[in-house]
């Protein structure tokens, strides 16, 4: 496959035709995103891409291209990409295996058939009951985020014309991760006390993130995201 064409310019998903982007005709991946949001016309519905590392391996041997981000320009994706910053001098990829989250919970891989996931196992806070002890775990600290790698990988991501989203916040998923998806279950109904008391730890130190990424990045920043899970399939939690 040809080299990916100059984010200046677009390409046609069905001929591979590079299209110069005069006279803003052909939006932006960036734009398409941004007035899709907005309500606004767009000259085509955008086309996002989440995958695999399996996957993404074999779009990299498609394309001939090792830059993931020059992958999803030369498919013509109209990519957002993820912020996440460092953390601790490190970058935590979930596709590790070993590894343990900033949060301090242990990780392992999963194979499952060609694909493999992240589990997360041994929670921390298992054997956890009283609030008190909470004040003593080794909660992250926010002034150990990489506030100047997020800026590189958004203006990265802007020099190819793609939206951004970050950084990745949550509460209650991560209150599983902690403490065991059963125990997390039990704790809403026979020790809502200890949950309330986590879950203000895991905001304080989010909130205090994300109020840097905000600050730091400005505008580099499209989409701020925020999720959580907040029912099941019959009910809320």
């Amino acid at each position: 496959m040809d080299a990916p064409a100059k984010p200046d310019t677009c390409r046609n998903v069905g001929t591979g035709e590079i299209i110069v982007n005069k006279n803003k005709i052909y939006m932006t991946p960036r734009e398409r995103i941004l007035a899709t949001i907005n309500r606004q016309p767009v000259d085509r519905p955008p086309i996002d891409l989440w995958c695999t590392p399996e996957v993404l391996d074999t779009l990299r041997q498609h394309t001939s291209l090792q830059d993931e981000l020059a992958v999803y320009h030369a498919l013509g994706v109209d990519k957002i990409v993820w912020i996440f910053p460092g953390y601790g001098g490190r970058y935590f990829d979930p596709n590790d295996s070993g590894e343990i989250t900033l949060w301090g919970v242990p990780t392992r891989m999963v194979k499952s058939g060609l694909a493999t996931y992240q589990e997360y196992v041994n929670p921390p806070l298992a054997d956890y009951s009283d609030p008190a002890p909470l004040a003593d775990y080794p909660w992250p600290d926010p002034d150990k985020f990489d506030y100047a790698g997020a800026k590189a990988l958004a203006d990265e991501a802007r020099s190819w014309n793609f939206a951004t989203i970050g950084p990745w916040i949550s509460h209650f998923e991560v209150y599983c991760q902690m403490r065991g998806l059963e125990n997390a279950m039990m704790d809403t109904l026979v020790n809502p006390e200890f949950l309330d008391a986590t879950l203000a730890h895991i905001d304080a130190v989010q909130t205090v993130m994300l109020e840097r990424m905000l600050r730091e990045l400005g505008d580099r920043l499209d989409i701020v995201f925020i999720s959580d899970d907040m029912g099941m399939q019959h009910n809320l939690l």
